[in-house]
């Protein structure tokens, strides 16, 4: 009901249907969802306890999305293709405004695979160290997020789902 359709997600799906004359069967196609997702992480020492379960979580849910299928409203079927980025950030008062780091794969921001996701996590792993007595804030390295440069949100997948979780 439309009244359901309030509560729930924003995000709105283009299901075709397709009745075929003298027939009540109906053909749906199948339906591929785009999404980019960044994972903007905090990398300061105060993480240390939490980065493994971070990390864990992170590639628990690409792997997910990779092999599996999603069941839509109505019984749907819905496929992810998903683009996964990582951007680390630190504390810039303390740890120096070079401190926030998107990232790379081939000079791509984009993984393409949960395998090559792990192995940046790895290096976020590793780098988990400085910061300073108060919280750090998420303001740069959403500030590479939407600065036009440094992903190409519109270059594949124009009308892809975009989402920056925090962690």
């Amino acid at each position: 009901t439309d009244d359901d359709r309030e509560e729930g997600s924003h995000l709105t799906t283009d299901i075709t249907e397709e009745i075929i004359p003298g027939s009540s069967e109906i053909v749906t196609e199948n339906i591929v969802e785009p999404a980019d997702i960044i994972f903007a992480i905090d990398s300061t020492g105060s993480m240390g306890s939490y980065i493994q379960n971070v990390a864990d979580n992170v590639e628990e849910f690409s792997r997910h999305l990779e092999e599996k299928t999603l069941t839509h409203l109505g019984g749907m079927e819905v496929k992810v293709k998903r683009r996964m980025a990582v951007v680390e950030y630190k504390d810039i008062t303390c740890d120096g405004e070079d401190s926030t780091i998107v990232h790379t794969v081939d000079g791509s921001p984009w993984h393409k695979s949960t395998e090559e996701l792990i192995k940046t996590l790895q290096v976020v792993k590793a780098n988990v160290d400085g910061g300073g007595d108060t919280p750090e804030t998420v303001f740069d390295a959403l500030g590479y997020v939407v600065d036009g440069k440094t992903f190409d949100f519109n270059k594949e997948e124009k009308d892809a789902h975009k989402f920056v979780i925090v962690l």
